[in-house]
């Protein structure tokens, strides 16, 4: 019965899979930032709609809530896709490149959007056998509000009310076929930080006259890292990332002030309010020794991400069986990355995985985030697959 099932999933993706394609060609050529995802979120309910599955749209933001009911509601599995894209100019020439100057799908959401939406397609064909109900969140602002959180307020997980939550994301250092798993503990809590030292300018000749709150940022940015080191267990990974520093506006005139940012990660997140700590103590010590002032202020970030040791075995063995038990590797390690799906994983039994999407003997790929990611479409096919047969794991029915 299994093998009849899949073979029968299998060639229904086949028959779908020039469709998908033509949806990520349209998303990938017409991007939206995050916040901004209107004709997105449009487009999708459209395709909802044309498939006669339910959905909901959020008030609070651009996201969508669909459902399919199965013969009971319980056990009510989510699948998540986010769908915003970057401000990066697309440095690929394709024929469906980004339309809009400075904004690209760099992240590969339009991918996960697609395989969502075919995963959908699949599932819906299969409601009547179903013997739970799958909920299908299209979420907007993952890059920078963090729209998971507020689907979540909005209810997203009721009525039904989600047992467990799985989603996807794509990895071009993976070949395509494959799948990294890792059960436990996966991406870090952060919080981002951004401080201003107030000093007095002068003539670049006359520096005594002033206080200097370039040197004094300077002092200050070393000082992060050593006081992060001695304060935090060193078994327990965390980072103190200074990106960004302004000041000044010629090089022989001391200014009034420098501004910096960055953000604080941690595996653990109980080591988040320390670290804001050290930050806040290190930054206000230096500038009183130099008689300088700081404005300091935290942003809260995502929590930490931790997959579910029950789902393990389920998304295991459903991705064994899509793609063989030699593509999928469990040799991932835990990332001081941060995705919003955390949000998720603190609500509901939840696991996250990547998926390969790196093009067959292809000698050159570029990241996430890359003005040249290129991600192969074939990975969407593998991404429907190991979604649906997922689900059906779950829910006993493979």
């Amino acid at each position: 019965m299994s093998k009849n099932l899949t073979k029968a999933i299998d060639e229904e993706i086949n028959k779908i899979y020039p469709e998908i394609i033509k949806i990520r060609n349209h998303i990938h050529e017409n991007p939206e930032l995050s916040e901004q995802e209107y004709n997105t979120s449009e487009y999708i309910c459209n395709i909802l709609s044309s498939n006669d599955i339910e959905f909901t749209r959020m008030k609070k933001n651009n996201g969508i809530c669909a459902v399919i009911r199965g013969q009971d509601d319980k056990p009510c599995v989510g699948i998540r896709a986010d769908m915003d894209a970057l401000p990066i100019n697309e440095d690929v020439e394709w024929a469906h490149k980004s339309k809009s100057p400075n904004i690209m799908h760099a992240c590969g959401h339009d991918i996960h959007t697609s395989i969502l939406l075919g995963t959908a397609i699949i599932l819906k064909s299969h409601s009547d056998n179903l013997k739970g109900s799958v909920k299908l969140f299209f979420q907007p602002a993952e890059e920078t509000v963090g729209g998971a959180n507020s689907m979540i307020s909005e209810g997203v997980l009721e009525s039904p009310k989600v047992d467990y939550a799985i989603a996807l994301h794509i990895d071009p250092s993976l070949d395509v076929g494959t799948v990294n798993l890792c059960p436990g503990p996966l991406n870090g809590a952060s919080t981002e930080f951004e401080v201003k030292v107030c000093g007095k300018s002068s003539h670049g000749a006359h520096p005594n006259m002033g206080i200097d709150p370039i040197i004094i940022s300077c002092h200050i940015i070393t000082l992060l890292q050593s006081g992060l080191t001695r304060k935090i267990d060193p078994i327990q990974p965390s980072l103190i990332t200074v990106g960004q520093i302004h000041g000044g506006s010629k090089g022989n005139i001391i200014p009034d002030s420098v501004t910096f940012s960055g953000i604080i990660r941690s595996l653990n997140e109980s080591n988040i309010p320390k670290i804001q700590e050290i930050v806040q103590n290190i930054c206000e010590g230096t500038a009183n020794g130099f008689g300088a002032t700081i404005e300091i202020t935290f942003k809260d970030g995502y929590p930490a991400l931790t997959n579910s040791e029950e789902l393990f075995p389920f998304i295991k063995s459903s991705c064994e069986l899509a793609l063989g038990e030699s593509n999928v590797l469990l040799n991932q390690a835990p990332s001081l990355g941060c995705d919003d799906f955390a949000y998720f994983s603190k609500s509901v039994k939840s696991f996250y995985y990547d998926l390969g999407c790196k093009k067959r003997d292809c000698k050159t790929s570029y990241p996430l985030h890359s003005t040249k990611l290129d991600p192969d479409p074939e990975c969407i096919k593998f991404g429907i697959q190991t979604q649906v047969y997922s689900i059906l794991k779950i829910m006993g029915e493979l």
